[in-house]
Order: C-alpha cells, then sequence, then structure tokens
C-alpha cells in the first residue's frame, strides 16, 4: 500500500510467503496421499453399490462395514463431545453439500441444527425422500460439481455463494478426466464465499478396472490435474490450506482417507483461476 511503513509491507509479505510455503506444504501431503488408488465397481454395479447414506453425527452399518459419521470426517470432531462447536459452524450458514446421496438423515431431522440454506447437488439422485424436505433448509438438484456450466446451473436456481461446502467421496474422488478435475476446484471455490471453507475427503481417485499399463497413464493425468489445481491454489493470497487424518471405527488412521481443508479468506479475488480451473 502506498505510504505504508516498509516495515509493515516487508511483514505481510513475510506472512504471506509462509502461507505459501505452510499450503504447499500441504498440497504435498495431498499428492502423497493421492498416489493411493481405489478401483470403482461403479460400471457393473451402478451407483446403488456404493455407499450413500452415511450418518451426519451417527456411525451406520453400510455395505457390510461401520461407516464413520461425516461431522468427524468433515471437522476432525466427536459430534457427541463437540455439539456446540459444531452447532457454530453450521447454524445460520449456507452449505453446499457435493455428492450428498441420500445421507445426513440424522441432521436434518435434528433441531438442534438449522442451516440458512443446505443445498444437495448430485447428478445421481434420482429420488428424494419425502421426509427429508420437512426441514425447510434443504434443497437438492442434479448437478454435477465438475461441469463446465455448474456455476451457471447454480445461479439458474437461486444460489450463489456457500459459506460451507462439504465433498465427502464424490468429487474429486470420482473425476474421470484433467479437465473435470480443473473444472471441479474452479468451480469449488468460485461458489465460495469470502470467509467460507471448502472440506474434500478423500483427494484421491476411484478409477474403473483397466489394465495396469493404462491405469498407471490415467492415474498420472489425474494427479497432474490434482497438483496443477492445488497449486494455483495454495499460492493465491486469499487461501489457507490445511489437513487432518481420519480414524476409522476400527481404529486404523489411512493417509489416503484424509480430509483437505480449504480455506477463502475474507480478502483477494479469484483472478488467478481461469475457467478450466488450471490457474494462470
Amino acid at each position: 500500500m502506498k505510504g505504508e511503513p516498509s516495515v509493515l509491507r516487508n511483514s505481510g509479505k513475510a506472512e504471506l510467503s509462509e502461507r505459501w510455503e505452510r499450503n504447499l506444504e500441504v498440497v504435498n501431503e495431498c499428492m502423497a496421499a493421492a498416489s493411493s488408488v481405489f478401483e470403482s465397481t461403479i460400471r457393473t454395479k451402478g451407483f446403488d453399490d456404493t455407499v450413500r447414506d452415511r450418518g451426519f453425527l451417527t456411525e451406520v452399518w453400510s455395505h457390510g462395514e461401520k461407516r464413520e459419521a461425516l461431522a468427524e470426517v468433515l471437522f476432525g470432531l466427536r459430534p457427541e463431545k463437540n455439539i456446540g462447536a459444531l452447532q457454530a459452524t453450521i447454524n445460520g450458514k449456507r452449505i453446499l453439500v457435493v455428492g450428498g446421496g441420500a445421507s445426513m438423515d440424522d441432521l436434518l431431522s435434528d433441531n438442534r441444527f438449522a442451516p440458512a440454506l443446505l443445498l444437495n447437488v448430485d447428478p445421481f439422485l434420482v429420488e428424494e425422500k419425502p421426509a427429508r424436505g420437512a426441514a425447510g433448509y434443504y434443497r437438492s438438484l442434479p448437478l454435477d460439481a465438475a461441469s463446465a456450466d455448474f456455476l451457471q446451473a447454480l445461479q439458474a436456481g437461486g444460489h450463489d455463494t456457500f459459506d460451507e461446502i462439504w465433498a465427502t467421496w464424490s468429487v474429486p474422488h470420482y473425476c474421470k478426466t484433467p479437465d473435470e478435475v480443473a473444472r471441479y476446484f474452479a468451480n469449488m471455490f468460485k461458489a465460495l464465499e469470502p470467509g467460507g471453507t471448502l472440506r474434500i475427503c478423500p483427494v484421491t481417485f476411484v478409477v474403473d478396472p483397466m489394465p495396469p499399463i493404462v491405469r498407471t497413464a490415467v492415474v498420472a493425468e489425474l494427479a497432474s490435474a490434482l497438483s496443477a489445481s492445488l497449486r494455483t491454489l495454495a499460492q493465491m493470497p486469499n487461501v489457507e490450506m490445511s489437513r487432518h487424518d481420519n480414524t476409522l471405527p476400527d481404529g486404523r488412521i489411512l493417509p489416503e482417507l484424509s480430509t483437505l481443508i480449504i480455506h477463502k479468506t475474507a480478502f483477494g479475488n479469484d483472478r488467478h483461476l481461469d475457467k478450466a480451473g488450471a490457474g494462470v
């Protein structure tokens, strides 16, 4: 800023440089986790074979396993011990859930929570449960968060930016091409209100069964797009990144199932993101 003492200018630059370094450390940790790849059964069994009914506050038994509560995955908090902290994060906020399926029934029926809006965007949500509409703040749209027209479709539905964006076991996990990965991160960041937070778990990919040599090439392309998108965000002046590991119900801690947190500070803009999300 013109006329600002040099010591303040230098202090601000040093702080920004330190933040970028921390952000890039998080990116490197995410890329190490992304080296673990899951294999999909969707092509043969469809999305009905995936876990689409997770609880937000409670563990659920689904597809032969106990599934952790999404609140613990998204926030690193045990719900039963941190209701107040969860209420402070959720109540009165505009929340976008990416690929939420039929999950979070327990949140929608819990009168301790009252977000201003909880919008579930999921292109595979064919039929809604009528009971979910009882929560006056709940809405759903059959949108693909990695599509080129996602932001326009959101706006056409009367929605703009969000205080919280939650993506668990959705995208980028199920992105199929580098362009989808890039568009996804560009869409999410532009849909995030200044001061808002994007939470993603896991930052890994799931691929269809294919010959090993083809799989290696596909994963390399996806990983390259992921790295480019995250590094672009990491070096933006209005981004703070962090991550946390998650403990599964059986006690295991798997780095590939960690949660990436991207906080958009109240200052700065999105000028470094181009329309494909790769950044310039």
